[in-house]
């Protein structure tokens, strides 16, 4: 699909990235919704260590074969934006808002994994959504729960809801807040042993799941191989590619797959050599 709009931006370079967009938005005001499927991989946390890879390293992907797509529902589009402002530009979608409740429909809790990429991401969303949008960016119609709900959200910039309550805070002596205790949950948890360090992954791998997506999902389809050959080609012939540079692609591709570096090389020097 990349490679189809690159190929399309050269003839239509003010339009073609749009292209997408524009279908999803007319197929949409025609009263076609866009529907996909919504799956889940899971990994038992206890056998984090028993793998080649280090399964929470977000520059790998979790094999299919060794964990299966498991179904949870559907993703429907059905209706387009109608204020750009306010349905699209002030969404707050943060990785560290968990919804409450979760625990009774699932029978455990949903919590954030080790992944040190979601760990930062947790903190760092609500953070920059604070900056970007407003302290209380929350309260706005797209941001705020759909039932019925009470805080002690308090004052603030844009806070427009009217409180006739003497105290933001619980429990209260003073007054009677409209408060009640939530259900009691346990975090998950798993035992850790070592010494807490800043380093590079130890299990990085780095080429085999490159090489085995080739061969399983591109090699075997001759058009989709050429238009991917093609691709590294044309930027590997490209004047700032120095012979240096080239050199270590040779070595990175065949380290992917033994056939797939050969035919690189060969096509480059073919190409750069006239």
């Amino acid at each position: 699909m990349t490679r189809h709009l690159q190929q399309a931006t050269i003839c239509l370079p003010h339009t073609a990235t749009a292209m997408p967009l524009q279908t999803y938005t007319i197929r949409l005001q025609a009263g076609e919704a866009a529907e996909w499927s919504f799956h889940i991989q899971t990994i038992d946390p206890e056998d984090q260590e028993k793998f080649e890879f280090d399964p929470l390293d977000d520059t790998k992907v979790w094999p299919e074969d060794r964990f299966p797509l498991q179904p949870v529902g559907k993703m429907i589009l059905d209706t387009n934006v109608t204020n750009f402002h306010n349905e699209s530009e002030s969404i707050a979608f943060a990785p560290g808002i968990f919804v409450a409740g979760e625990h009774l429909i699932l029978a455990t809790r949903i919590n954030g994994s080790n992944d040190r990429l979601l760990q930062s991401r947790m903190h760092a969303y609500a953070d920059a959504q604070r900056y970007r949008i407003g302290d209380n960016y929350l309260l706005l119609p797209i941001n705020q729960p759909k039932c019925p709900y009470h805080n002690n959200h308090n004052e603030g910039l844009m806070n427009f809801m009217i409180k006739d309550e003497e105290v933001n805070y619980w429990p209260s002596h003073v007054e009677h807040t409209n408060e009640h205790n939530a259900v009691k949950t346990t975090d998950l948890s798993h035992k850790i042993a070592g010494v807490r360090t800043r380093e590079d992954i130890p299990k990085t791998n780095d080429f085999q799941q490159g090489g085995d997506r080739y061969r399983n999902l591109i090699a075997k389809d001759e058009k989709r191989k050429e238009r991917f050959i093609g691709h590294i080609v044309s930027w590997m012939t490209e004047p700032k590619c120095n012979e240096k540079i080239r050199n270590l692609w040779y070595s990175h591709w065949k380290n992917v797959d033994a056939d797939l570096g050969k035919i690189v090389e060969e096509r480059v020097k073919a190409a750069t050599s006239k």
